[in-house]
C-alpha cells in the first residue's frame, strides 16, 4: 500500500529531527531513495523543500535588516519595491490592495478567534 503524503512527511520529520547535523538536501535525497518514492511524491516533497528554503532565506534577510536598523515594515516595503519594480502604478496598487485585504481578513479572524475563546 502506498504511503500518504502525511505519513511520508511525518517519517521524514522524525528522522530529520534525530540527526545531529542538519543538512536537509543531503538528508532529503537519501530518504527519498530509501522510501522508494513515486515521481509525484518526490515532486511534492521537492516543492515543500523549495518553500522551506525560501521561507528560511526571507527570515535570514529580515534578521539582517533588523541588525541594520530596519523594522519589519521597512523591510517589507523594500521587498515589495524590489518585487514590483517592473510593474505599473496600477499593478502596484492592485497588489497592495490585495495584501491589505488579506491582512485585514487575518486580523478579523484573529479577533474572532480570541472572542470565541473568551
Amino acid at each position: 500500500m502506498d504511503k500518504t503524503k502525511e505519513q511520508i512527511l511525518d517519517e521524514l520529520l522524525k528522522a530529520y529531527e534525530s540527526m545531529e547535523q542538519k543538512d536537509f538536501n543531503a538528508f532529503f535525497q537519501k530518504q527519498a531513495q530509501a522510501l522508494g518514492l513515486t515521481k509525484e511524491q518526490l515532486e511534492f516533497l521537492e516543492k515543500g523543500n523549495s518553500v522551506i528554503d525560501e521561507i528560511n532565506a526571507k527570515a535570514l534577510e529580515l534578521a539582517e535588516a533588523k541588525k541594520n536598523g530596519l523594522n519589519r515594515q521597512e523591510w517589507m516595503e523594500h521587498e515589495l519595491d524590489v518585487a514590483l519594480e517592473d510593474r505599473t502604478k496600477e499593478e502596484k496598487a492592485q497588489v497592495l490592495e490585495i495584501i491589505n485585504e488579506a491582512m485585514d481578513k487575518r486580523l478579523e479572524d484573529i479577533v474572532t478567534e480570541k472572542e470565541e475563546e473568551e
